[in-house]
């Protein structure tokens, strides 16, 4: 007899993609008589703007419950099963659990700092999706105290050392130093019950906000966010400059254009928190 044969089943979200414009104060009388300094400021002017945007869709999107319709269909936030456009209740997969219309990857805590259990919470919800080894959290730059008052946050080391504590309530302890990987300042470790994440803050990240995932290092398709591009157009800004019709050309203005827009890519490796004296649901934060 035939094996019955079997299909996968989808849930279809789109990445966004946005066209920015900035444009240079340049003009002909300008670039002859500024000197280099002058011009080395003006682009790097322009070139923190497009980076302060960029990191800006990132956070946004990481910490956010919004959906934003492209088209027909949406730009997605973390697993949400009820309550949205495009709800989404995962398989069992390759775990035990079974979920339903209740599950969902943003998280609060209604109370001043977080705990070990609450930080314990946030990794069960990418362990339980088969996400295993070392986790990323992101924190922010004016939670860094409260994070390292859990018990089992590993402070970080300088590389090439090894650091062995004992204390009558906790066993032998080693951290190395690392400093590569994701976005954010690497300051310590959390070791607890559900494994082990590395903590970094950013400073744009809001207090009592932060973010788990599982990094597969650049260019994976099994990480959390994606940077969408445009097939003919490179990540960054590209110069488009109006040039007069005559002999010799002459330059009138210059603008610089980039294409990319950042998006949720999967829906399970990512969970948001968000921690608040009597907290009683996530609230989107503001990303100034």
């Amino acid at each position: 007899k035939t094996t019955d044969g079997v299909r996968s089943g989808e849930s279809g979200h789109m990445l966004p993609l946005r066209d920015y414009m900035d444009a240079l104060a340049w003009s002909e009388e300008y670039l002859r008589d500024a000197y280099q300094s002058q011009i080395d400021a003006d682009l790097q002017l322009v070139s923190e703007g497009f980076l302060n945007r960029a990191e800006s869709d990132i956070l946004i999107r990481a910490l956010t419950t919004t959906e934003n319709a492209i088209g027909s269909g949406y730009d997605v936030p973390w697993a949400i099963g009820t309550g949205t456009n495009v709800n989404y209740i995962p398989p069992q997969g390759s775990q035990s659990t079974l979920f339903d219309s209740t599950h969902t990857h943003f998280q609060y805590l209604a109370a001043a700092a977080p705990t070990k259990a609450w930080a314990n919470t946030l990794m069960k919800d990418l362990r339980h999706h088969g996400y295993s080894g070392r986790l990323v959290l992101l924190i922010s730059e004016a939670d860094i105290d409260a994070w390292a008052a859990i018990s089992g946050f590993v402070a970080l080391q300088p590389a090439g050392m090894q650091i062995v504590t004992t204390t009558a309530s906790s066993g032998l302890q080693i951290s190395t130093g690392e400093v590569d990987g994701m976005p954010g300042e690497l300051f310590g470790y959390l070791n607890v019950n559900r494994g082990v994440a590395e903590v970094r803050y950013y400073e744009r990240i809001p207090t009592g906000y932060c973010f788990l995932s599982k990094s597969f290092g650049a260019n994976n398709p099994n990480n959390g966010l994606a940077l969408r591009l445009h097939p003919t157009t490179p990540f960054g800004l590209a110069p488009a400059m109006e040039i007069t019709n005559t002999l010799p050309a002459r330059m009138k203005s210059i603008q610089l254009q980039a294409t990319h827009g950042v998006g949720v890519n999967k829906r399970l490796n990512g969970v948001a928190g968000y921690f608040a004296s009597g907290a009683g649901a996530y609230v989107n934060p503001t990303i100034s």
